[in-house]
């Protein structure tokens, strides 16, 4: 355990469990890199991953005890959906059988951590923790991809997402207190997703950090919001400055050298984005034109990949798409009121910070690429269904006081 201004943070396997659950892609997968690279051992590195989790369920086990039999009904309801797509439509068997395996073991156990999840101060601090190491690690393994005299061909969507939540989390410790380090951190991390080229993540973190500044006002003096205000005119008129394009134009050339994407900086300086709102216009074309042809039942779980080979990229035309409009309308009004319920109920608590970082990180997906079937979206509804049920808060940590 370690100490840190006279109070002890314990690191226990429930919160390594989730810690290590949020970092998979950012942390865990080079551990098994790392693995692989060992004699002897280095041959069932692809064990690692599973084995870890595991043994870290097991030993979290006293957390079952949150999950009522009712909380299986979703799940229940899931498999029968999934079970009725394979059959029902030829078409998507292949990719069901493809991502099987994924989503009974990777994305359906997420949910259950939802449903169990507990934001005390000790989980914040190790989140925080483990953000903080997930973009040193991302920053090194650029330097290491560079030394070896490699450089990025096509932009890396996968390593921003990655990483984004993470980015995230540093701003949201960077608002609760600023600092030198944090200041940095953030910086950092946002550094990095520019250099990746995909915009997506760069306009999560720009919204969050407008829900921040706002969250923020509601609690300082009108003399600090009306100070929030100006700097926020400022910034907006800054770029609209030639001295704004310049330094702009200095970050491309640098990151550039790097042998890294400019196709953010690209977009700033001179518009080309239309590219991706094309590809994305001819997808939408394609499923809009399908689903007119059997609007009312849809075509399934993975319905859509057999037009496009790919998810929708729109999460709200993908639901209607799978599952049709009578029974995708109303599974979307259900999951936004969810979300209102939910925000109005915690956004004066602690765990709020964290349920409006979450809201931020789904919702802009949701219109630009996301998918129903990920452990972001099982993560959120069992988080959600938690939070809605409980009645009452301890202090500023998310159990309620009987569960303490």
């Amino acid at each position: 355990m370690l100490k840190k201004s006279s109070k002890i943070i314990i690191l226990s396997p429930y919160i390594l469990l989730t810690c290590f659950a949020f970092s998979l892609d950012a942390i865990v997968r080079y551990l098994e890199q790392i693995i692989e690279r060992i004699p002897i051992i280095g041959s069932v590195s692809k064990l690692f991953v599973p084995c870890l989790f595991i043994l870290l369920v097991l030993l979290s086990s006293r957390r079952i005890k949150k999950i009522r039999i009712k909380d299986f009904l979703f799940i229940f309801i899931f498999y029968i959906l999934l079970g009725l797509s394979f059959v029902m439509f030829e078409n998507n068997q292949p990719y069901i059988e493809l991502y099987f395996y994924s989503i009974v073991f990777s994305i359906v156990p997420y949910y259950f951590l939802g449903l169990t999840f507990e934001y005390t101060d000790n989980m914040k601090k190790w989140l925080r923790f483990f953000a903080l190491i997930s973009i040193i690690i991302a920053w090194l393994y650029l330097a290491y991809y560079y030394s070896t005299g490699r450089i990025f061909q096509t932009d890396s969507m996968y390593e921003a997402y990655a990483v984004v939540i993470h980015v995230m989390i540093l701003l949201d410790w960077a608002f609760e207190k600023l600092d030198l380090l944090n200041a940095i951190l953030s910086v950092a991390g946002v550094l990095y997703l520019l250099s990746m080229g995909t915009r997506g993540p760069l306009l999560i973190v720009i919204i969050y950090c407008g829900v921040l500044v706002i969250r923020k006002s509601f609690s300082s003096t009108k003399k600090k919001v009306i100070l929030i205000c100006i700097l926020i005119l400022l910034a907006v008129i800054f770029g609209f400055t030639d001295l704004f394009k310049e330094i702009i134009t200095w970050m491309k050339t640098i990151v550039g050298g790097w042998g890294l994407s400019t196709r953010v900086f690209d977009s700033v300086l001179y518009g080309v984005a239309q590219d991706s709102l094309d590809d994305r216009s001819r997808i939408y074309t394609v499923l809009l034109r399908s689903l007119s042809k059997k609007p009312f039942l849809g075509y399934g779980l993975y319905g859509e990949y057999p037009f496009i080979e790919w998810s929708a990229h729109n999460m709200f035309l993908q639901t209607c798409f799978e599952f049709g409009y009578i029974i995708g309308i109303p599974l979307i009004l259900a999951f936004i009121i969810l979300s209102i319920k939910v925000i109005k109920k915690t956004y004066k608590k602690d765990v709020g910070s964290f349920v409006l970082l979450w809201i931020c990180y789904i919702f802009p997906q949701s219109f630009f690429g996301g998918n129903i079937v990920s452990y972001y979206m099982f993560f959120t509804i069992g988080l959600f269904i938690m939070l809605n049920r409980e009645t009452r808060f301890y202090n500023e940590n998310l159990l309620p006081a009987k569960s303490r």
